[in-house]
């Protein structure tokens, strides 16, 4: 356990000097995918669905609301540690998402999934 001052220039010093005996481990993957003129509902099923096919990774919805140029809807993130299975598990978030893709863009076609 390290404790640190809260004073930026200090805290930042201290962390020089302890950055060396830290130990780190794997770094996760991520991937997202933005949705937008969706809302979050229309993912929710396709989101469970993956995320019950992988249980050793995360997978989350951020909702974002009327940005300056309107659009809303949100972006859904897929978090591990194998790179691999992130991988496959948007590619299969993403094909589950096409029918809902399709539906909203029938009704605003500026609907859209893109990764970003």
């Amino acid at each position: 356990v390290f404790v640190m001052a809260g004073v930026p220039n200090i805290m930042r010093a201290m962390l020089d000097e302890i950055a060396p005996r830290l130990r780190t481990g794997r770094r996760p993957a991520s991937r997202t995918l933005k949705l937008t003129f969706i809302g979050e509902s229309w993912a929710a099923d396709a989101l469970r669905d993956v995320a019950q096919r992988y249980p050793d990774l995360s997978l989350g919805s951020y909702p974002f609301g009327l940005s300056t140029d309107g659009a809303f809807g949100t972006q859904l993130v897929v978090r591990g540690l194998d790179p691999e299975a992130v991988d496959t598990a948007t590619a299969e978030l993403q094909a589950a998402l096409q029918p809902v893709l399709t539906e909203a863009q029938s009704r605003n076609p500026q609907a859209a999934l893109e990764e970003v």
